[in-house]
């Protein structure tokens, strides 16, 4: 069973567009608001315009840039969760591409030795997973895959562990 086992592909990009985007969100103490702050790798004399979407696909922001550093704030903020996977949607122009990028808002900390998300204690059950299949070897069809997560929601586990490769 050895050989390609994930899709492979290659992408050509201008020299004179998006190197690198890093995107971090920041979130005030009552939870309701967020601050979206995007560091943009640009080729020199490269300008960016944005626009960020709710997923209903309403404008919550837009503008232009070329310094490479963009500043959003979102104001009652929808919080990411597992229940819950709300995305915005921050779409990037430059040099006649077209990225978008999704953006889940939530916050991670510890108190009291207690994993907390968006302020909720959370408690880990966990499991490892690999993808394979018993007939058709590192080819794991898709269905096959939404399966074992559907098992695993079924049994309460909210935690998974991959190996080698991104699930």
């Amino acid at each position: 069973m050895s050989g390609i086992i994930r899709d492979v592909y290659i992408l050509e990009r201008s020299p004179h567009g998006l190197r690198d985007i890093d995107v971090r969100t920041r979130l005030d103490e009552t939870l309701n608001n967020a601050e979206v702050d995007v560091s943009l790798e640009l080729a020199a004399g490269t300008a960016v315009t944005y626009r960020l979407f709710d997923t209903m696909g309403y404008e919550i922001d837009n503008g232009r840039s070329s310094s490479g550093k963009l500043h959003m704030e979102i104001r009652d903020v929808i919080l990411w969760n597992a229940e819950n996977p709300y995305l915005y949607t921050l779409v990037l122009y430059a040099e006649g591409e077209v990225i978008a990028q999704h953006i889940g808002i939530r916050t991670i900390s510890t108190r009291d030795g207690v994993f907390r998300i968006n302020g909720q204690n959370i408690k880990f059950k966990g499991v490892n997973r690999h993808d394979t299949h018993p007939t058709l070897g590192f080819y794991t069809p898709v269905n096959e895959m939404e399966k074992d997560v559907l098992l695993m929601k079924r049994h309460n586990i909210n935690t998974v562990r991959t190996s080698h490769y991104p699930n």
